[in-house]
């Protein structure tokens, strides 16, 4: 029985480890990024793409997802959401201005979100 325990836990210590370390190592302004951003120059609930925070935020373009936390390494946002936050993906950064923010998502997709009244 010990032996059946230890070849179970193995693989389980495997995918552990493998686990990206998230530094939290930004290589963008995070005052710039921690906002509200739309998907038109024109702000409004109809418009809302995405809110950050310090660590975590709500995605409502390219597709909803309520809450989310992330980690940055760079320009890569390592983020995790659903239940027990057991879904993960990364979305880097490709543009940050004081006007835009351009994501590219894991599936390839590019996001432009605008920046409220400025």
């Amino acid at each position: 029985m010990k032996l059946k325990a230890a070849a179970l836990a193995l693989p389980m210590f495997l995918v552990s480890c493998s686990e990206p370390r998230c530094q939290h190592q930004r290589a963008f302004d995070h005052w710039l990024f921690q906002q509200t951003w739309f998907i038109a120059e024109t702000p409004g609930t109809e418009n809302l793409g995405a809110a950050f925070g310090d660590t975590g935020g709500t995605l409502f373009v390219p597709r909803k997802i309520e809450s989310f936390n992330y980690c940055a390494n760079g320009r890569t946002l390592h983020v995790s959401y659903g239940k027990y936050w057991k879904h993960r993906e990364e979305w880097s950064i490709v543009e940050l201005d004081e006007k835009t923010l351009t994501l590219q998502f894991q599936n390839g997709a590019i996001y432009k979100y605008y920046r409220a009244g400025r």
